[in-house]
């Protein structure tokens, strides 16, 4: 295989495994909060067709902040992680004496899409910054050619937003 390789064709013939419906993957939130996307839009706009298997994941905040930086976040104006894409490989970071001879399932390969919720009042500014800018970013970054060392431990990429502006910020960390 060569040093760079299109995730697309490297997971040809997989299809996106969510169920809409399943409330285990969807924490409930209390009434004055929302999610910017649903599943069927995550399904439909964010993953590039032919890419997967894939978690989909609601989730009241990222979970790089705890519930009081987010909301010195919120308070001081600035911007919110609503959108991570997770791509995480712990066989690369696990010594090869270690594995064993048994395939692990808990060691495979894994990609993951969370949507986090924002504050009721600005999800209409947090969805329209999704739509025209943040969903493109995250099927770019899932869709890029790569070298093969690229696919060794965990990374992140994550669309941040200003809730009172609709200002769309794209990180990606490893």
């Amino acid at each position: 295989m060569s040093a760079r390789r299109s995730l697309a064709g490297a997971l040809a013939g997989f299809c996106m495994s969510i169920e809409p419906t399943l409330s285990r993957g969807k924490e409930r939130l209390p009434k004055d909060w929302s999610y910017p996307l649903s599943a069927r839009e995550v399904e439909e706009q964010v993953v590039p067709i032919g890419f997967g298997p894939l978690g989909l994941y609601f989730l009241r905040r990222s979970h790089g902040l705890r519930a009081s930086e987010r909301m010195s976040l919120l308070r001081s104006g600035r911007s919110i992680p609503i959108l991570e894409m997770w791509y995480s490989n712990p066989r690369s970071t696990v010594p090869s004496t270690a594995l064993g001879r048994d395939s692990k399932s808990y060691l495979e390969p894994t990609w993951s899409v969370y949507v986090c919720a924002v504050p009721r009042g600005s999800r209409a500014v947090c969805r329209r910054a999704l739509l025209e800018g943040g969903i493109e970013a995250a099927r770019k970054w899932l869709m890029t050619e790569r070298p093969d060392t690229w696919y060794r431990g965990f990374r992140t990429f994550k669309v941040w937003v200003v809730p009172a502006t609709g200002q769309l910020e794209c990180k990606e960390a490893a």
